[in-house]
Order: structure tokens, then C-alpha cells, then sequence
């Protein structure tokens, strides 16, 4: 079984391996991949605080963080100026090389205005108005669906009948199917439990 250690640049892309092992620090990388032949290759990499350049995602904010805490620099690139540049390099051919190339341009343009990273408050803050919309969204769609088989059974449910215990009295007392009272009585919960969670972040946001 061959060991070899060699530098990162020089490794062979068309190998096949079994397992590829990585460890992680602050500044360092080292690498242990084992080929499907049973060749062990190792890379050990002191990488220097560098800079890096992304496009815009919603891994972005957190990696860009997360890098700065190890002492490299991070600039966001505008997907505009990414397009740009593969239509006039590359044709409009874009793929994840040529998204990596443009990057790696357009990241040393002094005048290029990037994108700033959100820092942790602000990925919080944004969490919870992003949790929050979902909730109006869901708890908006269960009411409306609710009213809908409501009326189908002849049962017209007003709109300022919010309280939950009123629309499960009002189900009660309604003649339906003993399952289609537990469906009913189901939906009114899970309405008014959506609505409670958006109410919340309300709060937290404020």
C-alpha cells in the first residue's frame, strides 16, 4: 500500500477513492483520501488568512461569519455581476467552474460593490420574520381551507368567528359525521396554534 504526501495543487482529480477524510482548523486543512486501489494520499495545507468570494445564497451570511472568525476576509459578489462576466468570458455558458472563475475576478475588483454579509443579529432577526411569515401563511391557508369543507357540509363559518372554542362549539352542535367533527375540530386547533406561534415571534421581533 503506497504513502503518499503531496501538495493540493498536484492532486490527481481522476482518481476514484473510498473515503476521503477531512479535518479542519482555523488556518488549516489536512486531507487523507484512500483510492479504491487501496492508495493512501495525504495532504496537509497551511492555508493563510485569504480572502474569499461568493456569490449570494442562504449559506452565504454564515459562512461569511464563520470564515471572518478565522482571521480571512469574505466578499459577497452581486449574481448580476457573476452573469455578466460569464456572458462576456464564457458565452453565457455558466456552470460551476465558470461561476468559480468569475468569482475569483470579480472578488480582486476594487470598485465592484458587494453585497454585505449580515451579521448575527441580523441572521436572527431574519429567522424569525422568515418563520413568522410561514405561520400567517400556513394558519391563513388552514382557516381558508377550513371554511371551504366547512360550507361543503352547509356549516358558513363568519369571519369574526375567531375564538376556538367557539368554532368547536359551533361543530358540536352542527349535524356532521363524528369523523368529520374530529377533522373539523383538528383544523380549528391547528389554526389557532399556527396563529399563537406568529403572535410570539411578533413579539421577539419587536
Amino acid at each position: 500500500m503506497s504513502n503518499s504526501r503531496i501538495q493540493s495543487k498536484a492532486l490527481n482529480a481522476k482518481l476514484s477513492w473510498e473515503i476521503i477524510g477531512l479535518d479542519l482548523a482555523k488556518n488549516d486543512l489536512s486531507f487523507v483520501g484512500i483510492t479504491l486501489e487501496g492508495g493512501i494520499i495525504r495532504i496537509d495545507r497551511d492555508t493563510d488568512p485569504t480572502t474569499f468570494a461568493m456569490e449570494p445564497c442562504c449559506e452565504s451570511h454564515y459562512l461569511t461569519n464563520q470564515l471572518e472568525l478565522y482571521g480571512h476576509q469574505c466578499r459577497i459578489i452581486p449574481g448580476k455581476a457573476v452573469q455578466n462576466y460569464i456572458d462576456t468570458y464564457f458565452s453565457g455558458q455558466k456552470n460551476d467552474l465558470n461561476d468559480a472563475e468569475a468569482l475569483a475576478f470579480l472578488g480582486q475588483q476594487k470598485r465592484l460593490k458587494f453585497v454585505r454579509a449580515k451579521n448575527r443579529d441580523e441572521m436572527q432577526l431574519q429567522t424569525l420574520l422568515t418563520v413568522r411569515e410561514h405561520y400567517i401563511d400556513e394558519y391563513r391557508k388552514t382557516l381558508t381551507s377550513l371554511k371551504g369543507v366547512a360550507q361543503y357540509w352547509g356549516l358558513r363559518l363568519a369571519k369574526s368567528l375567531s375564538s376556538e372554542m367557539r368554532l368547536i362549539a359551533l361543530i358540536e352542535d352542527a349535524d356532521l359525521p363524528e369523523d368529520v367533527k374530529g377533522i373539523f375540530k383538528e383544523m380549528v386547533k391547528t389554526y389557532k396554534d399556527l396563529q399563537k406561534k406568529a403572535r410570539e415571534l411578533t413579539k421577539k421581533k419587536n
